[in-house]
């Protein structure tokens, strides 16, 4: 499963950052915090003791 971030460029030619992970994680997110969001997860793979979601912002 993927997200995209919408962030600000000054070149509007790149496409926007795409962060990967799991449906499970994704699931898990939503059951714990009621979202899905880069916060959400990175705090779901802190407790799990796996690196942060690669944040291009």
């Amino acid at each position: 499963m993927s997200i995209c971030l919408e962030a600000s460029r000054d070149n509007g030619s790149l496409p926007p950052p795409v962060l990967e992970f799991t449906e499970e994680e994704s699931h898990t997110a939503i059951a714990l915090f009621g979202c899905h969001c880069p916060l959400c997860l990175n705090v779901l793979r802190q407790m799990r003791g796996q690196p942060p979601l690669n944040q291009l912002c």
